[in-house]
């Protein structure tokens, strides 16, 4: 099937010009962590780096929860409703109500885990600038701009905030006792990148705010459930195989995991561009679908063997001969590469389009809590050789089962 039969002139435009836009944003944030990467590595050592991951997946727990799924089902019902002013304004007053309740609970509840227990305590400030800047990331209404096909207002947005997140950091934080700066810094930018796209979307956009009806928020909340355990889940083993590195290795070892798993972060960025880009055409022309995972399956593949191919050379750029102990774990994960463009391709971007929200619910669920037990297991016994095998090994176990899925109810 040619895709020249399945696309406007408009609608290749407006996906040319999403994809710009996107591609100049995570593009960006393939640039920046090889600038703030190996200056934290250099300027604040491994310890107070894996002490500041440490920190951050605590945190990251919270976001899947504020999100509750939207970008996949805010995103979904905004692409089909574009053009219904009325069912825009009601959709964004629904999502930006659950939200921001779920981020108050969020804030209370790690308000709480700061103050009560000791370890964490003792760095109050560490984890509660982290808090904050996670919730602040969650709350960024992404979907909203990628429902309405028009990224390039959040492109820019958070090009700006990042770059001066960036110099903060560069500016201000020169040795290690400084290390707290580098959340405070991150959130600062963050909530002021936050309100301005709040108001984007309530002056440029025409949107009006109403209060939703009891009613409106549970139907949202029944209607994304799958989607959000969908994204909740990966955070079980994600999420765990750093916090668990910290709970019994020291924060030097997270700190090496850590930056092997941020080359591999920027590895995998075509993979976002790519999904967010295509998720709104493809919600309304799921005769793409096929052509489209072609697409994600190749250019995964061949990302993976060059990661796998470059990782010293990588390692030694980035950190310097004395640590490039950090190849080896880039090598390690690098098949995580093309398994997660396959979990994007085949679940989020074809299962959920498809209207089996529910198989993605599933195999998100299963896999997820199953290697979260299987973490509990081996990364207190083989350390960061068992964060390596949790985060590759459920990938590619989720990505496999949404393929099959994929294949089974596409035909």
């Amino acid at each position: 099937m040619n895709w020249r039969k399945l696309m406007s002139g408009s609608e290749s435009r407006r996906l040319l010009s999403n994809f710009m836009s996107l591609s100049s944003l995570r593009g960006l944030e393939m640039l920046l962590p090889l600038i703030t990467l190996p200056y934290l590595v250099r300027v604040l050592g491994l310890e107070k780096y894996g002490m500041l991951a440490f920190a951050l997946s605590l945190a990251t727990y919270s976001s899947a929860f504020i999100q509750y799924g939207f970008n996949v089902t805010a995103v979904r019902e905004l692409a089909r409703a574009r053009d219904d002013h009325h069912r825009l304004s009601q959709i964004v007053s629904v999502v930006l109500t659950i939200s921001v309740s779920f981020a108050i609970l969020a804030l209370f509840i790690l308000s709480v885990l700061t103050i009560s227990v000791e370890r964490f305590n003792l760095e109050f400030w560490l984890y509660t600038f982290s808090f904050m800047f996670i919730v602040s990331q969650a709350l960024f209404p992404v979907w909203f701009f990628q429902g309405m096909a028009e990224m390039k207002y959040m492109a820019m947005v958070n090009v700006v905030s990042k770059i001066v997140a960036v110099c903060g950091i560069l500016f201000f934080v020169k040795n290690e006792q400084q290390y707290v700066l580098v959340p405070l810094i991150n959130f600062s930018c963050s909530f002021i990148a936050l309100l301005i796209a709040l108001r984007l979307i309530f002056k440029r956009f025409n949107i009006t705010y109403s209060r939703p009806k009891s009613s409106e928020i549970c139907a949202t909340l029944r209607t994304g459930s799958d989607a959000f355990i969908s994204q909740l889940a990966p955070s079980l083993y994600n999420n765990s195989s750093i916090f668990m590195l910290g709970l019994f290795t020291n924060p030097a070892v997270v700190g090496i995991y850590v930056a092997a798993t941020r080359v591999i972060e920027v590895f995998s960025v075509l993979g976002n561009i790519l999904s967010a880009t295509f998720l709104p055409y493809l919600a309304r022309k799921t005769a793409a679908i096929p052509r489209f995972n072609k697409l994600m399956l190749c250019s995964g593949l061949v990302l993976t063997l060059l990661c796998m191919l470059s990782s010293e050379i990588v390692a030694m750029l980035l950190f310097s001969a004395d640590n490039l102990i950090v190849a080896t774990y880039i090598r390690y994960l690098a098949p995580g590469i093309v398994a997660l463009f396959a979990i994007s391709a085949f679940g989020t971007n074809s299962l959920m389009l498809l209207g089996q929200d529910r198989i993605v619910r599933n195999g998100a669920l299963y896999v997820s809590v199953l290697f979260f037990f299987i973490a509990l297991v081996i990364v207190p016994a083989l350390g960061i050789i068992g964060s390596c095998l949790t985060i590759v090994g459920a990938r590619v176990s989720m990505a496999l089962y949404y393929s099959y899925f994929y294949r089974k109810y596409a035909n």
